[in-house]
């Protein structure tokens, strides 16, 4: 009986601990990933940021480069459906297939498409 109160005794203490404790092991379990996994974050989180850099100014980029408002409405919805047709195919693709292919792929192809829109002629 002794042993039954003093666990329902220390409940509480260790519900409070174990808030502290469990944040704790996250910290320790992330610094135990392995590089690639790191890398790819890094890369996935600037990847994140360039486009979020880079769609709001695209349609006024390409408004000065003479496009009409039709055209770039165009551009957009175009992209959008695109976008997801793509993750449509390259998710059964990558169960089924190769997965670091497609990884580097998926990070090449944005990088290359901000590189193109960096070196467009200005009007």
């Amino acid at each position: 009986m002794k042993r039954l109160a003093e666990k329902t005794d220390s409940a509480p203490e260790a519900a409070q601990g174990d808030g502290q404790a469990s944040g704790l092991d996250l910290v320790r379990s992330l610094r135990k990933l392995p590089r690639v996994v790191w890398l790819l974050s890094l890369a996935s989180l600037l990847n994140d940021v360039s486009s979020e850099a880079i769609f709001p100014l695209l349609p006024v980029f390409l408004t000065s480069l003479g496009a009409p408002m039709r055209f770039i409405g165009l551009i957009e919805g175009s992209a959008d459906a695109l976008s997801s047709v793509i993750k449509l195919v390259a998710g059964r693709w990558s169960d089924r297939g190769p997965r670091r292919a497609l990884v580097a792929t998926g990070y090449l192809m944005p990088a290359l498409a901000r590189a193109a829109i960096a070196g467009a002629p200005s009007a």
